[in-house]
């Protein structure tokens, strides 16, 4: 397992980057609002926030679930970790209207 999740996130969002070309996986500033969700995906007027995490256990800091939670009242917002990346992944795809092309892909 990676020490960090960094190698996953870039990954995740690689695949999910390929998607479309009108898919826009941006990376937020940590430095700007304490614990605010390290990804936004934007496709045309629907947007998924994504909080990455090293694995199911790794600690998470001050404000990230209470951001995490506050944003799926609004739309798909999740904390992803590869134990679960599959799972996102998918819901990712239906949420945007896509087919999933890596159903069997390893993400650790």
């Amino acid at each position: 397992m990676a020490t960090t999740e960094i190698p996953f996130e870039r990954k995740f969002c690689g695949l999910v980057r390929e998607l479309s070309p009108e898919v826009f996986v941006l990376k937020n500033d940590a430095s700007l609002v304490q614990g605010f969700p390290d990804r936004v995906i934007y496709y045309h007027d629907k947007y998924i926030i994504l909080e990455f995490k090293r694995s199911k256990n790794a600690r998470r800091r001050p404000n990230q679930a209470w951001y995490v939670d506050h944003f799926a009242n609004y739309t798909l917002s999740r904390f992803v970790y590869p134990e679960n990346a599959g799972e996102v992944f998918d819901e990712i795809c239906q949420f945007l209207g896509f087919e999933n092309r890596h159903k069997r892909i390893k993400w650790f």
